[in-house]
């Protein structure tokens, strides 16, 4: 009954007062639900997008569903609203047909033990009622999780931060010739080597350079 989609929300960065950069806040990676509304004129579904739902996974979170999705059973992640006594639930969950390798991504709001409650809408009584569900198959699982491994480095600010201490330590190797190199080996050709090897090419000579 609804769509389905991810949002990386990028880190923020701080600079000390000797000038260096420094991980502020972490990133999160956002799950956001997006009920349907009556199909279009041409057949095709259409979206309620001011109806979404959302829940933000920190990294360890990311982490957590990595590590158990989707082989370690039902994986839950719970946040509380501004609503006294409700919680927002995201549930994830292998589905209930065993002949079939799909998982249920569900969110929730939940009071007393009771699912269905209205969500924080400012009064508004036209918005839809969940539970909120999209079924997701084993080939969107594979790619599900390949987006989140290779988000990771860039919600905890880990790809800014090698890319700056590479800049760093060529400049500080190269003084200021460094500008004059470029770097010009391929990851194809790093991975047919088995090496992290590259090329450096400059002025009118060219050298290998290990790294």
């Amino acid at each position: 009954n609804c769509s389905l989609s991810f949002l990386p929300i990028l880190p923020t960065f701080t600079l000390s007062q000797a000038g260096n950069l420094s991980l502020d806040t972490p990133g999160k990676f956002m799950i956001q639900f997006i009920p349907s509304s009556s199909s279009s004129p041409y057949g095709n579904k259409t979206y309620n997008w001011k109806d979404q739902i959302t829940l933000a996974l920190t990294v360890e979170e990311v982490g957590l569903l990595i590590a158990k999705f989707p082989n370690e059973g039902m994986i839950e992640f719970s946040r509380q609203t501004a609503e006294d006594g409700v919680d927002k639930v995201l549930t994830i969950m292998p589905t209930e047909e065993e002949e079939e390798d799909s998982v249920e991504f569900v969110v929730d709001f939940i009071q007393n033990g009771i699912g269905g409650q209205r969500p924080v809408s400012n009064g508004r009584e036209d918005i839809m009622v969940g539970p909120f569900q999209v079924t997701v198959t084993l080939g969107e699982i594979e790619v599900i999780k390949s987006i989140l491994k290779t988000s990771l480095p860039h919600l905890i600010g880990w790809e800014k931060m090698m890319n700056i201490s590479t800049e760093a330590s060529i400049t500080q190797t190269f003084g200021n010739k460094s500008d004059k190199y470029e770097f010009v080996g391929s990851k194809q050709q790093q991975q047919q080597q088995g090496t992290k090897s590259g090329f450096f090419s400059g002025g009118s000579s060219k050298g290998e350079f290990d790294f």
